[in-house]
């Protein structure tokens, strides 16, 4: 069994990649030449199949409603894009 499990995404503004963060608020982390959470994810997930998904604490930033809908459908694009 191949588990993959990542953690401390921070969606929203503590989030290091503007794919994880709310539209039309950026991130306030200034990180020169970060690369998209998102993209690196699948990408890494689909060099080898895996058979769970893991995703441990601090989903988002501040808690918010908005946050966590946001962050569920990143996360359900993210599990749908691996090999089956």
């Amino acid at each position: 069994t191949k588990i993959a499990l990542f953690g401390d995404i921070h969606f929203g503004p503590l989030s290091r990649s503007t794919d994880f963060s709310v539209p039309g608020e950026p991130p306030t982390d200034k990180t020169d030449g970060g690369k998209s959470l998102k993209a690196e994810l699948i990408k890494v997930l689909s060099e080898q199949p895996i058979d769970h998904l893991l995703v441990a604490g601090d989903l988002t930033s501040t808690g918010s409603p908005l946050e966590f809908d946001l962050c569920q459908q990143a996360l359900v694009e993210i599990a749908r894009a691996c090999p089956k």
